[in-house]
């Protein structure tokens, strides 16, 4: 469990890389860090481009925790992922 101090920012901008920014995201919610998540218009593009529709950001947290399990659900606040498009 992190320390519940601990908070991280992650900004998707659209550059190659939703694999990592997805599985980054979900580790960082399974071990209780909150995540502050920041998305341009080109990484919601990205994500959907290389992840599919089920990835979009409305659908980001169902996403994560049916690709990487139950344990991400333990890291989300109930509202989901924070989400300022740029």
């Amino acid at each position: 469990m992190a320390d519940a101090h601990q908070a991280v920012a992650i900004a998707v901008t659209g550059a190659s890389g939703a694999v990592y920014a997805t599985r980054t995201l979900a580790a960082l919610l399974e071990r209780g860090v909150h995540v502050e998540l920041i998305v341009s218009d080109y990484g919601r593009r990205l994500l959907r481009d290389e992840l599919g529709e089920q990835a979009s950001i409305d659908r980001l947290v169902p996403f994560l925790i049916d690709k990487y399990g139950s344990g991400v659900a333990a890291g989300t606040d109930g509202r989901g992922a924070a989400v300022s498009s740029q």
